[in-house]
């Protein structure tokens, strides 16, 4: 899903920053980003988050201002999988979400566990954001739950199509 987001905004002239551990499978990368030229791939810019939280989120905020046209920032695992969110991560995710003047932020996590009342709960309880939720049903369909909607979507080569 994140794939096709910002292959969407690269087709619309804008750069893409997508800070991560590990980048997303070699064989959807290539399934989602065929058809761009050379000149549309030259705008997607990997970061890798290894090394101190500190010194990894200062990479990415002078990144997203010093590049052109930055208009999406994808931050892949911006948490770790389980658990509560480190302190840090939050703060430091909030700081790049306070300085994103009009560029969009796309954070994606595994949904936390609402102990209470079932179900996933959001992450980190960041301020000024929407939670998504991508779930996965039986074979290649998923459910997308937005905040005031939920779409069914089939998983094809070329990323998601609304079923």
């Amino acid at each position: 899903m994140a794939l096709q987001i910002a292959r969407h905004v690269i087709e619309d002239g804008g750069r893409v920053i997508w800070a991560c551990n590990d980048f997303p499978d070699n064989q959807r990368f290539a399934d989602v980003f065929k058809g761009l030229n050379p000149v549309e791939s030259s705008r997607f810019h990997a970061l890798n988050l290894g090394g101190p939280v500190e010194q990894v989120y200062s990479r990415i905020q002078d990144t997203m201002h010093v590049l052109p046209d930055v208009r999406l920032v994808v931050i892949d695992e911006w948490c770790p999988q389980t658990g509560v969110p480190p302190k840090i991560n939050v703060k430091k995710t909030q700081e790049i979400i306070d300085n994103r003047k009009k560029i969009s932020t796309l954070l994606i996590s595994k949904g936390g566990v609402d102990m209470e009342n079932g179900g996933i709960k959001k992450r980190g309880n960041l301020k000024d954001t929407d939670t998504w939720y991508l779930k996965k049903k039986e074979g290649d369909l998923r459910t997308l739950s937005l905040l005031d909607d939920e779409l069914e979507l089939k998983i094809e080569e070329a990323g998601f199509i609304e079923t």
